[in-house]
């Protein structure tokens, strides 16, 4: 047989089924809460942090070398070097693109020249020269390397004429470079 529950013993339980679930409710609001403050004390915590970062010295000399005068020669030249590295023998930490300007140090026209590589191969006529030294190696521990280039001026005539030129080295970074 069934018995029979008064009205007032069914809201009693209700009752509490409603304030176990308003306090569960409230329980895992709080624990919400403190969990996300948490995480965003943590970003706040990232975004603050300090980091050193450095930045890649870039190295990129040149060399010339005039040609003895003789009456043997009679083209005079130079020996033109670009180096990735400095006097200290400090190597440079990045790639580095380079050109080389020719210019006259006087109000003078240049004669025609060329540029030869370091197996005598021509590489250039009357105009600037372009290159590029990549760094071999590890940063930090980039191997010296040098480019040698000969440039030749062409004798005009069967008088002697004297040039000043004057060497200009342009050098910039090549790209991005992945440390």
């Amino acid at each position: 047989m069934k018995k029979q529950v008064d009205n007032g013993a069914y809201e009693k339980n209700s009752n509490k089924k409603v304030k176990a679930i308003v306090i569960t409710a409230v329980v895992l609001l709080i624990i919400l809460v403190i969990i996300s403050i948490r995480a965003y004390a943590r970003y706040i915590e990232r975004q603050n942090s300090v980091s050193e970062v450095s930045i890649a010295e870039p190295i990129c000399t040149l060399h010339v070398e005039p040609s003895e005068a003789s009456k043997k020669i009679v083209n005079p030249y130079c020996v033109v070097t670009v180096r990735n590295y400095d006097n200290s023998n400090k190597v440079t930490e990045t790639d580095m693109n380079y050109r080389i300007e020719v210019t006259a140090n006087q109000d003078i026209e240049l004669p025609p020249y060329y540029w030869e590589d370091e197996n005598g191969t021509v590489v250039a006529y009357s105009t600037d020269l372009t290159g590029t030294i990549p760094l071999k190696g590890n940063v930090g521990h980039a191997e010296k390397e040098e480019h040698k280039y000969k440039i030749v001026f062409k004798n005009p005539g069967d008088k002697d004429i004297i040039y000043k030129v004057d060497f200009n080295l342009v050098a910039t970074q090549k790209g991005d470079r992945s440390i």
